[in-house]
């Protein structure tokens, strides 16, 4: 009976819990449940139980998050699907700061209902990253990690709620603390790129030279923001608290 006891580590516990993921958002195509916070609960769980209780806890957790993700996914491809070319009504939240550019109003929801979509509007607007909005328009095929584009939207309601959500305000911080120590300028926008992975401020030739230096990365969500997030945690903290230091680490990436 030793392997009931056996000592996992941290790396096996990972594999475990991303090969479960997987497959629950391969399910998610078929069986329709959202179990996130359970999902996160066993997750923990996980890390704080020792012997065979950490690895089947890590399963059941990738699986009831696979699947809330996988069943979430389709239901939006479904929708998207059906909908192409056809008039729909979105409403959600504006997911970064707007564009404004050739006399358009160009930005990012994220739907109610799931996904991302790509919005413009022929006129500029004055709203702001973290706003209710509810848009109209014809859907269009969407590109890069956008579920669907709504070119020409006409804005139907726009509000400012009196509390934003705890991460809109964390990142609307960061970014005035960045302005007012650069200013509004390409410097400015660079340091967004590098620190929150965003890079719609960037101007065209930025861009460019981005590109021609290989440096795309960088500025875009990737594995150069989640090593940040993760690393410094596990360092800095796990003289404290191993566990701790782990929980840290986890909700800052979920965060980001």
């Amino acid at each position: 009976m030793k392997w009931l006891k056996q000592k996992y580590h941290i790396s096996i516990i990972s594999l475990f819990f991303c090969a479960a993921a997987s497959i629950g958002v391969f399910l998610g195509r078929y069986i329709s449940i959202r179990f996130w916070l359970l999902g996160a609960v066993l997750l923990m769980a996980s890390f704080c139980f020792k012997g065979i209780l950490r690895p089947i806890f890590a399963v059941m957790a990738g699986l009831l998050i696979g699947l809330s993700r996988g069943s979430i996914a389709h239901n939006v491809w479904i929708y998207v699907s059906n909908m192409k070319g056809k008039e729909v009504v979105i409403s959600g939240i504006i997911d970064g700061d707007p564009i404004y550019k050739e006399e358009q109003t160009r930005f990012v929801v994220s739907s109610d209902s799931g996904g991302s979509y790509y919005v413009s509007i022929r006129r500029e607007v004055a709203i702001s990253d973290g706003d209710k909005i509810v848009v109209s328009g014809k859907l269009s095929d969407g590109f890069g990690v956008y579920v669907a584009a709504i070119w020409g939207a006409e804005l139907k309601e726009a509000s400012r709620p009196e509390e934003k959500l705890f991460t809109t305000k964390i990142r609307s911080n960061v970014i005035s603390g960045l302005r007012e120590i650069l200013g509004d300028n390409d410097e400015e926008a660079l340091a967004e790129g590098f620190i929150l992975g965003r890079k719609e401020r960037f101007s065209d030739e930025m861009l460019v030279k981005i590109r021609r230096a290989g440096l795309s990365h960088l500025v875009a969500v990737s594995g150069f923001h989640l090593v940040a997030l993760i690393d410094a945690p596990l360092k800095r903290l796990r003289k404290i608290s191993r566990l701790f230091s782990l929980i840290i680490s986890i909700l800052g990436a979920v965060l980001f």
